[in-house]
């Protein structure tokens, strides 16, 4: 694929499939490229009235947060100012680990998948993420990558974990390995995974880096 496919993938390819998907990508995007040109203190007044949102859906729709705020005594109005954020405990990965389930909206907004990190503090993390949150965070990726001059389409290598090795079921694992490598071949990309990263794929990685020519 050359530079004539970039387009494809930014204007065709990728909303309709994120379409397919249930994500509100046009919606997003329009927003965030918007937002970008606003001043400290509007983008600070949305950032505050978005968390608000997501604090009141928290309690009401999450096992963790609802439990967490009635054993502090804390309610979603106590919540005014940004100093009242420290009243909120931290949230550790121990938690989370202990019961993943607890964390998951009973009040989904749309479809959630299983993931993992690399595990590269220590030990992987295992969570939900659903659609929306996934399409927020490509438009974010995606706009950044325009503040370098990039495009999605642009010929990408990446590092990353597999999520098909999440897959408990020999034919299912299968099925997301062939997902993984057709929606790296639309999006033009290449995904190595992190955790068979020894020092000979690490050598290999480096000469197909430097054979494929990657923009990113």
């Amino acid at each position: 694929m050359n530079d004539k496919y970039t387009p494809i993938l930014r204007d065709w390819i990728y909303p309709i499939a994120q379409r397919v998907q249930n994500r509100n990508y046009s919606k997003l995007m329009t927003e965030a490229t918007k937002n970008q040109f606003l001043s400290q203190d509007e983008l600070r007044n949305i950032q505050f009235n978005k968390l608000i949102a997501l604090i009141h859906h928290a309690y009401r729709s999450v096992p963790h947060y609802r439990d967490t705020f009635d054993l502090v005594g804390l309610k979603p109005e106590d919540i005014r100012s940004w100093d009242d954020f420290s009243k909120i405990p931290i949230l550790t990965k121990e938690q989370i680990l202990k019961n993943p389930d607890g964390f998951v909206s009973r009040n989904l907004r749309s479809p959630i998948r299983r993931i993992q990190t690399s595990g590269s503090t220590g030990s992987p993390l295992r969570f939900y993420l659903s659609q929306a949150a996934a399409a927020s965070a490509n438009v974010s990726r995606i706009r950044a990558l325009r503040w370098w001059g990039l495009e999605l389409g642009d010929r990408e290598v990446r590092v990353w974990t597999s999520h098909a090795d999440l897959e408990p079921v020999f034919w299912t694992a299968i099925i997301e390995h062939w997902r993984i490598f057709f929606r790296d071949t639309l999006m033009n990309r290449r995904t190595f995974d992190v955790n068979k990263m020894t020092p000979k794929n690490m050598d290999k990685l480096w000469w197909f880096i430097k054979k494929y020519h990657p923009n990113i």
